[in-house]
């Protein structure tokens, strides 16, 4: 299987104040941190024969508010798709990768993961990826219920293409709800909304 492997990072952060993908953790900017981790996860299983990829290691990264300031560091590691309506929602971020990804026509699913989840690590996506089957829409599971980071099958491009608004892929999910695979990914809680939300994260880590 080929699986497109997406960070999504379009948003204009709002209840930040600023551009949190920039903001500094583990030493580097909060969107390389995440893009790294998801490197390491394409790297890994193009290594595999059941998910080889030759062509293309390179994760897709989807930008929108902060295209200019965030592209010039990411560009040469990672495929940069451009959502110029980043506006209506991280359901058009979602939307606007599936198309793109369903116009190359060599992909057999796409996995989606939020560059503001900064504890989400290479094992969380590594147990994720095992699970997957191929055909059935694999998601995280916490706060008893499933969300991102998920995987969708080719077979759901063209319903991931139609998302939009700030719910993300929580329709597709809610409608699928009693035939998802799920895995637990406690990791997955914790993302940065508000700048004390970054305070408590590196207080923690430095702990």
């Amino acid at each position: 299987m080929k699986i497109a492997y997406v960070l999504l990072a379009a948003g204009n952060a709002s209840r930040f104040g600023s551009c949190k993908q920039l903001a500094e953790v583990h030493d580097k900017a909060m969107i390389l941190h995440s893009l790294e981790t998801l490197t390491a996860l394409a790297e890994q299983t193009q290594n595999q024969p059941t998910h080889t990829q030759p062509n293309r290691i390179k994760p897709f990264v989807v930008l929108g508010a902060y295209h200019e300031q965030i592209n010039p560091i990411i560009m040469d590691k990672a495929e940069v798709i451009y959502n110029p309506d980043w506006s209506l929602g991280l359901g058009a971020s979602i939307a606007k990768a599936s198309e793109v990804i369903q116009s190359l026509g060599d992909y057999d699913g796409v996995l989606f993961t939020l560059s503001d989840q900064v504890k989400v690590n290479l094992e969380d996506l590594e147990n994720l990826i095992k699970g997957y089957d191929g055909q059935t829409v694999r998601t995280a599971y916490y706060a008893n219920k499933p969300g991102v980071p998920a995987i969708f099958p080719a077979s759901q491009f063209t319903e991931l293409k139609g998302l939009k608004g700030k719910q993300g892929a929580k329709p597709i999910l809610m409608a699928a709800k009693d035939n998802l695979s799920l895995q637990v990914m406690d990791n997955a809680l914790f993302d940065i909304d508000y700048p004390e939300d970054l305070e408590q994260y590196l207080s923690a880590i430095k702990a």
